[in-house]
């Protein structure tokens, strides 16, 4: 019997709207009063506590770009962090460009070509090490404090459009996204 595939761990889950218009990303720049402040981000958001991811990022899409009834498009495969984030991108299209900007979250949008987001500008590499807490029970396990902990490495993408670096997580979402475009023959 097949089941539903369900994520082994601890996880925070959060949403992101893709919003298109005129074949081009809908960006924000953050306010200076979220996290990451001056960053380049979609629409997004934590899922709360009964909501389905799809839901938060409509919300998130009304509550950020005040955009109600975008035309969804694509459900992108969901992306997971080394830093245990769930993230679910949703693609909309956009009908028009009237939008009213949430000022306590967002300080500017601009629009990107999708075709831009093909293939990355530049390609940066973390390495995600394991670092045991003080309180962690060495003695538990073989070779205790000189136990080989594995090492992984973590792909950033980076783009670059006028002024503006999308790099991280926004680029990686950007970046699926415009190659499901490409894939499904959308201009």
């Amino acid at each position: 019997m097949l089941r539903s595939g369900k994520l082994i761990g601890e996880f925070e889950y959060f949403a992101v709207a893709v919003p298109i218009l005129d074949n081009k990303f809908v960006f924000e720049v953050r306010s200076p009063f979220v996290k990451q402040p001056g960053e380049i981000s979609f629409p997004g958001g934590k899922v709360e506590i009964g909501e389905e991811p799809y839901a938060t990022a409509c919300r998130e899409l009304e509550e950020e770009l005040g955009i109600t009834n975008p035309r969804f498009l694509y459900e992108l495969d969901p992306l997971v962090t080394p830093f245990n984030y769930v993230i679910y991108p949703y693609m909309f299209q956009l009908s028009d460009s009237r939008m009213v900007l949430n000022p306590t979250e967002v300080r500017d949008v601009f629009l990107v070509p999708t075709e831009l987001f093909l293939k990355p500008h530049r390609v940066g590499h973390v390495e995600v090490i394991l670092r045991p807490r003080d309180d962690f029970p060495f003695d538990c396990i073989p070779g205790g404090q000189n136990y080989p902990w594995k090492k992984g490495s973590y792909t950033i993408f980076f783009f670059f459009w006028g002024e503006h670096v999308i790099w991280g997580l926004t680029a990686r979402i950007a970046y699926e996204a415009a190659n499901k475009l490409l894939q499904s023959g959308v201009p």
